[in-house]
Order: structure tokens, then C-alpha cells, then sequence
């Protein structure tokens, strides 16, 4: 089994490389920044893949949403956390719209798209 390690913007990765070294896990890490990162997963032969999810920047968080979604609803490959989880992280309005479908009290929110 070989696990491919999701690179980001800031190194936070490495959090997940230091874990797999110390535990004996085979890994690689796989760019999905670059502009051939289908390729990368392709070629990259792992079983499954590990991220981090950015959180920082909104533009970092849209474009790991949209690959990752390729990468596991389109490609089959299993990521964890998975990606509804993913989706959820760091994204106030998703997180709103989940918390009221599911009858989970939370703090009032107001999502506005216009004035």
C-alpha cells in the first residue's frame, strides 16, 4: 500500500511526511498545485491520499475543493478526510447551510450575495 501526501502552499504537509516516516508508512508526495497535476496523481500509483486542507486563503480553498473533488468523485481515489469533509472545513456558508439541514443548533448566521 502507498499513500500519496496531498503538497500545499505552505508546507503543512510536512506535518503528514514526518508521521509517515516515523511510522514506516510508504508514501509520496503528490503536487496538485501545478498545472500537470493529473498527471501527478496518475503516475503517482498510490492507493489513497492523505491532505491537510488549506484554510488561510480563500482562492487556496476553492482550488483544493476542485481538484480533490476530481481526484475522489471522478478518478475513485479515496482521500481522507474525505471530501465532504474537506468541503466543509473552513467554509462558513457550507457550514451554515449543513448545520440547519441537519437540525443542529448553532450560532444565528446570515450568508448575504448581495447588498
Amino acid at each position: 500500500m502507498k499513500i500519496g501526501i496531498i503538497k500545499d502552499f505552505k508546507g503543512q504537509h510536512q506535518i503528514l511526511v514526518d508521521a509517515c516516516t516515523d511510522l514506516g508508512v510508504n508514501f509520496e508526495i503528490v503536487d496538485i498545485i501545478s498545472n500537470n497535476w493529473i498527471e501527478n496523481v496518475r503516475n503517482s500509483n498510490c492507493d489513497g491520499f492523505i491532505i491537510k486542507p488549506p484554510g488561510r486563503r480563500d482562492v487556496w480553498k476553492r482550488m483544493y475543493d476542485e481538484k480533490l473533488y476530481f481526484i475522489n468523485k471522478s478518478m475513485g481515489y479515496q482521500i481522507y478526510p474525505s471530501y465532504e469533509e474537506i468541503f466543509l472545513y473552513e467554509n462558513k456558508r457550507v457550514m451554515s447551510y449543513w448545520l440547519k439541514m441537519h437540525c443542529i443548533n448553532a450560532p444565528r448566521t446570515w450568508v448575504f450575495y448581495d447588498k
